[in-house]
């Protein structure tokens, strides 16, 4: 049974305090942040309704929001809330089951599965696919994903979107990408890029595969099969079958979306892509995609986001005797949750 399931996701989202305390122990909250406009530590401490980022500098005591510099820092939507649409993106839970599941608008269900999707892309940008290996197979294929079905409705006007795909049939993890072109100039690159030394590439007889072979400096070894006579070539006993099982799937994530922008399509694929490579079972998926967020907003925090920014919420006094605030006098994070506790 998993781990992280729908009780336990209730549990941590039934307060506040319980959503900062999960969130920080996978460091997507810092234990403690400095004032970029003293240098001073600042610590978390109740704000209103919430809690904020507090310079302990008494000449400073700058504020800024507790979600600044993380990935959900421009959301107006409650953290707990956030916590439970992340939870059914990786449920696969459909837009409109989610919202009314949540009680929230599909518009701000669908524009966080598109941030977390493009987590998946800045993720797999970071750590490229790169299937098969000496001893190993890949099974190659491409396919029609986007058409008009039975030459009718308002596709006919639009472009068919062709995919190809190569499958790691040891890892069980696929590579997935839209391309113009079916030619040999379009997809032997790709094999080149995504495909390691040494491996045996399983095809179909396509003119564009012929050439796989004689790729300089790989050393691959291609098989084929014809599918116009059989679907497992009676010689070799070689077949591709595996790779159209990827485009099941494929497929059936998109029937399940009822449709999508077309500009969107190719983060729908880094995420199939992200969830074939990081998530062997939900535990893992979970696990990873809350280490990837964290992973996200420091490297947004390294190119200098704006994001990074503490923006004071109120002036300073100038009635202050020192530069420090006492320790003892901080209302951090333990003694308000104290307070909070005492008082319900």
């Amino acid at each position: 049974m998993s781990r992280f399931n729908e009780n336990y996701i209730h549990e941590i989202t039934a307060s506040l305090i319980k959503v900062i305390s999960f969130l920080k122990s996978f460091g997507i909250l810092p234990e403690e942040k400095k004032c970029l406009k003293c240098g001073y530590k600042a610590s978390l401490a109740a704000h209103k309704s919430s809690f904020a980022w507090k310079c302990r500098a008494r000449k400073c005591r700058c504020k800024s929001g507790m979600l600044t510099g993380t990935f959900f820092e421009k959301s107006k939507l409650p953290l707990q809330l956030l916590v439970r649409i992340l939870y059914c993106w990786l449920r696969k839970s459909p837009v409109r089951m989610a919202a009314d599941h949540l009680g929230v608008s599909s518009k701000s269900i669908v524009d966080w599965y598109q941030f977390l999707r493009d987590v998946c892309t800045w993720k797999l940008l970071q750590d490229p696919m790169l299937l098969g290996g000496p001893g190993k197979e890949v099974h190659i294929d491409e396919n029609l994903l986007i058409r008009a079905k039975y030459n009718r409705g308002k596709n006919l006007a639009k472009k068919d979107r062709w995919a190809f795909g190569i499958y790691d049939c040891s890892e069980k993890v696929g590579y997935l990408t839209f391309v113009e072109r079916r030619d040999a100039a379009t997809l032997l690159p790709i094999i080149q890029q995504h495909v390691l030394p040494g491996t045996t590439i399983i095809s179909d007889q396509q003119a564009a595969y012929q050439g796989i072979a004689e790729i300089p400096g790989m050393n691959f070894k291609h098989l084929s099969v014809t599918h116009s006579v059989n679907c497992v070539d009676q010689l070799s006993g070689v077949h591709n079958d595996a790779v159209k099982s990827m485009w099941k799937c494929c497929k059936r994530h998109f029937r399940v979306m009822n449709g999508t922008l077309a500009h969107k399509l190719p983060s729908h694929l880094d995420e199939l892509m992200w969830r074939s490579k990081y998530g062997k079972d939900f535990d893992e998926l979970f696990i990873s995609c809350l280490g990837h967020i964290k992973e996200f907003q420091e490297a947004q925090r390294m190119e200098g986001a704006e994001s990074a920014e503490m923006f004071p919420l109120r002036e300073a006094t100038n009635e202050e005797d020192s530069n420090l605030v006492p320790e003892s006098h901080m209302d951090t994070l333990d003694t308000d949750l104290d307070k909070k506790n005492e008082h319900p």
